[in-house]
C-alpha cells in the first residue's frame, strides 16, 4: 500500500517511519536536510505550501497521513501551515484519487472544558491562537469529505513525549539529567495529560488497519491529568535526582487544563496507551 506522509521528518513522524518501514511504500515531504534512509520510504522536497510538491507526493497513494503542523509561532504562521497547508494537502489528495486522509489534530481544539475529560462530542471552544488553527484544520477536511466522500480520521492528540520530543516533559527530564534549571511557568498548577510517542504510533497502526467511512474522531490520550509542579516531583523520583526549579510568570495564553477522555479509541479501535508516565520518564531519560 503507498501512504504520503508530510511531517514524516519531525519527533512523532520519525517514529512512526520506524514503525512503517518495510511495510508499505512510503513517499514522504521532507526538508532536504532531512531526508529520510529508510526502506522502501521515498523522500520528496517541499513544503505544504507548494502545491507542486504535494503532486508528486499524493501521485497513486492511497492513504494519506498529514502530520505536518506549527506549534509555536505567531497566530498568522499557525494559521498558513496548520489551515492552509492542510487545505492545499487535501486538496492534491482528492485530485490523486486517496481513498482515506489521516489527520494529526489537538485536544487543544477543546479549549478549557469544566467537569470531566472532554470527549470526541464535546463543543470546540480553543482558547489559544494553536487550538483555533487546528479547528480551521478539521473543518477544512470535514468539509471536503461532504463534497468529495473521501474517508476521515481526525486524531486529537494531547501532549506527545519521548526519546527526540522537545515538549515540557522533554525539557524537564534533560534540565534535570544535566542539573540545569528547570523552568517552572505560573504557579505549576496548569496540568497536562502526557501520552507516550509509541502509543501515538499504536493507535495509528491500528486506524491504518481499520476501514472507516465518513469522519472518525479520536482523542488519543493518557486520559489522566497531572499539575507540571507535581510532574516535576515525578521526574526527581524517578531519575532520583533534585530539580533546580526556576519560576518564571506564566506564558501568555498557556492552558490552566488540557486533557482527553480516550474511551472512544479503546471501543473503537482496540487501542489504548501502555506506557504509564514513570515508565515513559525512564525511557525518555534512557534507563529502560
Amino acid at each position: 500500500m503507498r501512504i504520503a506522509i508530510t511531517g514524516g521528518s519531525g519527533f512523532i513522524g520519525k517514529h512512526l517511519l520506524k514503525e512503517l518501514e518495510g511495510k508499505h511504500e512510503i513517499r514522504l515531504l521532507a526538508h532536504q536536510t532531512e531526508l529520510p534512509r529508510l526502506k522502501g520510504v521515498e523522500a520528496v522536497e517541499g513544503s505544504v505550501l507548494k502545491k507542486s510538491s504535494l503532486k508528486p507526493l499524493c501521485k497513486d497513494a492511497k492513504i494519506a497521513i498529514h502530520m505536518a503542523a506549527a506549534f509555536d509561532a505567531s497566530a498568522d504562521r499557525l494559521v498558513e501551515i496548520n489551515a492552509q497547508g492542510t487545505s492545499n494537502f487535501i486538496d492534491e489528495c482528492i485530485e490523486a484519487g486517496v481513498k482515506r486522509f489521516i489527520l494529526f489534530s489537538s485536544a487543544a481544539v477543546y479549549g478549557e472544558v469544566e467537569g470531566g475529560a472532554p470527549t470526541e462530542s464535546c463543543e470546540l471552544k480553543p482558547d489559544t491562537p494553536y487550538g483555533r488553527a487546528k479547528k480551521m484544520a478539521e473543518e477544512i477536511v470535514e468539509r471536503r469529505v461532504e463534497e468529495e466522500g473521501m474517508s476521515v480520521v481526525i486524531l486529537r492528540l494531547t501532549n506527545v513525549y519521548g526519546p527526540g520530543g522537545r515538549g515540557v516533559l522533554t525539557k524537564y527530564v534533560q534540565s534535570v539529567l544535566a542539573d540545569k534549571p528547570v523552568i517552572l511557568q505560573g504557579d505549576g498548577m496548569q496540568e497536562r495529560d502526557f501520552i507516550y510517542v509509541e502509543d501515538v504510533v499504536k493507535a495509528v497502526i491500528k486506524v491504518l488497519e481499520k476501514e472507516e467511512k465518513g469522519v472518525e474522531k479520536f482523542n488519543i490520550s493518557s486520559g489522566r491529568k497531572i499539575s507540571l509542579k507535581k510532574l516535576i516531583e515525578l521526574v526527581e523520583k524517578v531519575l532520583g535526582k533534585k530539580a533546580k526549579v526556576k519560576k518564571e510568570p506564566e506564558r501568555q495564553g498557556s492552558v490552566k487544563c488540557l486533557w482527553a477522555d480516550n474511551s472512544k479509541a479503546e471501543e473503537v479501535l482496540g487501542w489504548k496507551p501502555k506506557v504509564g508516565l514513570e515508565e515513559g520518564i525512564r525511557r525518555s531519560a534512557g534507563k529502560s
